[in-house]
């Protein structure tokens, strides 16, 4: 049976991940901001780094706990993927100043591709860190 099934790594991904990624949809639907074409994503880099920093942070008892396929390189592969997380934020931080220069007339193009990539790269850095988390195929 998958690693994920188990009570326990169920248990950890819905603390680590639907509850802050619940309270951040709440977030964005109670400040008005669903619309993804004026969002550079920038909440979830956030959200990607403080998970990154939570878990460098308890690395003795959280190594244990994520997919084993992973746990030998736990300290270097959460340090890396903080270090992508620190780019990207800053990134989307940058293609949010421009999305607000474009919305106030400064600008005169959306940065459209510059929005997708910040997207894809928030989605694919989730999806690694509930791979490497709770399991995997």
């Amino acid at each position: 049976m998958a690693n994920w099934l188990n009570p326990a790594s169920f248990e950890q991904a819905v603390i680590l991940f639907l509850i802050p990624v619940g309270t951040l949809c709440l977030a964005w639907l109670l400040q008005r901001h669903a619309k993804g074409q004026m969002n550079a994503a920038v909440d979830l880099f956030v959200f990607i780094t403080a998970l990154d920093f939570a878990y460098l942070a308890r690395s003795e008892r959280a190594a244990s706990r994520i997919n084993p396929q992973f746990a030998p390189f736990y300290s270097p592969l959460f340090a890396a993927m903080l270090v992508v997380a620190l780019v990207m934020l800053a990134f989307a931080a940058r293609v949010q100043a421009a999305i607000h220069q474009h919305s106030h007339g400064k600008q005169e193009f959306y940065p459209g591709g510059k929005v997708a990539i910040c997207w894809l790269f928030a989605l694919a850095m989730i999806g690694f860190h509930l791979l490497v988390t709770v399991g995997g195929w």
